[in-house]
């Protein structure tokens, strides 16, 4: 497999790094008080986002720019955190601080939207940012965590997977984080996103999976991605760069959502 490196500053991975894994919040890190969910502070950088070494959908490897800070959840949304919003807890395996289940992309961008409303109200949020699904570059890019392996650690410490899971979700923050202090990016529930794809016997493809790319998010196609693997899957299915999809309305006991403080984009 060609080797790439990682390319965003060097200073800058190592002051978040170090921010991050010292104090959960980070330098710039916030907390959703009403929630008690950590936001973890990722800066702007480049990095090499999928693979040219597993299925045809993650290829090619090329690199991403992000320009733009945000905010990523340290945790999953616990099914504690969703029926605060929400007012109701779909989950098949229920346990207030594991993650939320059989939740669809259409409800967890309303749990978003409910939360984004309620914070613009406490004169909580950055202009022109709002919470929403991380699109699929965020996401990765804040999964590996300056690392370019299939995993950001060793998968038996980061992981709960088809091999170790018990057959059901775990809670929260019960392995241990990536380099920057991010829970379960590994395994536990398959973790929506905001691109769009299309989906089909090849894997998932979209027009914005190419080299160069600068913030991308897609918005062709009739499914909805997913990252990061679940507790039924196999560990290669949970590794950094594999892709997956569904349609907006779909529903499933390992899956679930995190959310990202972020510039606001439309749907």
């Amino acid at each position: 497999m060609k080797k790439y490196l990682f390319i965003a500053s060097l200073a800058s991975i190592f002051i978040a790094a170090g921010c991050l894994t010292t104090n959960p919040e980070g330098a710039n890190g916030r907390t959703i008080k009403d929630l008690n969910l950590v936001m973890i502070n990722v800066q702007p950088g480049e990095f090499v986002m999928g693979s040219d070494q597993w299925a045809g959908d993650e290829k090619p490897a090329h690199k991403v720019r992000i320009t733009n800070e945000f905010w990523i959840g340290r945790t999953e949304v616990t099914q504690a955190q969703y029926e605060k919003i929400m007012g109701n807890n779909p989950s098949l395996y229920a346990g207030d601080n594991s993650p939320v289940e059989q939740v669809s992309w259409k409800e967890a961008m309303e749990f978003c939207r409910k939360l984004t409303e309620s914070e613009k109200k406490a004169g909580s949020l950055p202009a022109g940012y709002a919470y929403r699904l991380p699109t699929e570059a965020e996401w990765e890019y804040a999964c590996r965590a300056g690392t370019t392996g299939d995993y950001s650690g060793k998968v038996e410490d980061i992981s709960w997977n088809g091999t170790n899971s018990k057959n059901s979700t775990q809670d929260v923050a019960t392995k241990s984080p990536n380099p920057w202090g991010i829970y379960d990016m590994h395994g536990n529930v398959w973790e929506w996103c905001m691109d769009s794809c299309n989906y089909g016997e090849n894997g998932v493809s979209n027009d914005t999976f190419k080299e160069g790319q600068v913030n991308p998010c897609s918005v062709k196609g009739d499914n909805k991605l997913l990252k990061g693997g679940s507790w039924c899957f196999d560990p290669k299915r949970c590794r950094s760069s594999a892709r997956y999809a569904d349609s907006p309305d779909f529903k499933a006991a390992d899956i679930g959502f995190r959310i990202v403080l972020a510039q606001e984009i439309k749907p």
